[in-house]
């Protein structure tokens, strides 16, 4: 049977695709639920800073509002690539912050990638707009990648 913190886990990658839904919210979830279900890599120091990550991806979207939201492709663009970073960084090594990091990467190159096609707005990297840009996007697909990355890898 299919724990319902996978559920919630795919649910949150899933998420990173349309605008509306709060994709980190319920990528910790899941690692809630995996915890009452038995996770015991996922100690409470480990679920405090996981908080702390979800706390600082909502306050940066309320703060934030969200100024991509018509940029559907991007969207695409960076959740796609964060996903590839974190199975990327899970198989180099299964660790969480190989996780974090191979999503990290992914992120990046994929709003990197983003900004080469025809239609973005082509913010130069390193300047403030590309800054708000992965805050926004790639910020979010970081953590909700990562969480849900981990979720898998202690229940499967």
């Amino acid at each position: 049977m299919i724990s319902p913190a996978i559920v919630l886990a795919v649910i949150g990658v899933a998420g990173l695709f349309v605008n509306r839904i709060p994709a980190v919210l319920f990528a910790f979830v899941a690692l809630i639920v995996a915890k009452f279900a038995g996770a015991e890599y996922l100690t409470l120091n480990r679920m405090w800073f996981w908080f702390a990550v979800t706390a600082l991806v909502l306050g940066i979207r309320f703060i934030q509002g969200n100024p991509f939201a018509p940029l559907r492709t991007g969207r695409l663009y960076v959740g796609a690539a964060a996903v590839c970073g974190t199975a990327v960084g899970y198989a180099c090594q299964p660790a969480a912050a190989a996780i974090i990091l191979g999503s990290a990467v992914g992120a990046f190159l994929g709003a990197v990638a983003y900004m080469s096609t025809p239609r973005s707005p082509h913010y130069p990297v390193g300047s403030p707009d590309f800054l708000r840009f992965v805050s926004a996007l790639g910020l979010p697909a970081v953590a909700t990648c990562s969480m849900a990355a981990i979720v898998g890898a202690t229940l499967l």
